[in-house]
């Protein structure tokens, strides 16, 4: 038995939040996240089980998911841009406003100045090309973001540990 097994002897119910639904390759993807759960003794929610392919069924099962959940992995990878995609930032907002756990993961630690640097072109800059202020915290996402949950360094396993540690805590100091 897992030593994050939840008080109630249940597992672990946790929201992938990502642009993953979008990869080329989803369906091993998918297999490889599974089977990872499976080793750490967590059971996911994936946005791409859900069957519906309608807009209004999409967002309903998501929030069905997302309100089951009892902790959220956040991938935070710049999607299309210099930013996370809108839709986890999202569900990571969300989550963390009803009070579940969340954890974002990124695969760099590239901070949003040098992000936006790099992919702009730009040596420097505090200012992007459109001229608008670039956020100079020195955090690999959005202020809004890195300081309201944990945000590491790697991928979805690495993200799970995190998660899973914090979770652990989480359960032990609610014991009274």
């Amino acid at each position: 038995m897992p030593a994050w097994q939840m008080r109630d002897g249940q597992l672990p119910r946790i929201y992938f939040a990502g642009p993953d639904v979008f990869r080329p390759n989803l369906a091993e993807w998918r297999i490889a996240v599974k089977s990872a759960c499976c080793e750490l003794g967590v059971l996911p929610l994936l946005p791409c089980d859900n069957e519906t392919t309608d807009p209004k069924g999409i967002v309903a099962g998501n929030l069905r998911m997302l309100e089951s959940a009892d902790a959220v992995l956040a991938n935070l990878d710049p999607f299309r841009g210099v930013e996370p995609d809108s839709g986890t930032v999202f569900e990571a907002a969300y989550a963390h406003a009803s009070g579940r756990l969340v954890v974002g993961y990124m695969s760099s630690r590239e901070t949003v100045v040098e992000r936006v640097n790099r992919i702009q072109g730009l040596s420097a800059a505090t200012r992007d090309r459109d001229g608008y202020a670039i956020e100079g915290f020195g955090r690999v996402a959005n202020l809004m973001l890195a300081e309201s949950f944990p945000i590491i360094v790697g991928g979805v396993r690495e993200g799970m540990q995190a998660l899973l540690m914090m979770l652990t805590r989480r359960e032990v100091s609610n014991v009274r």
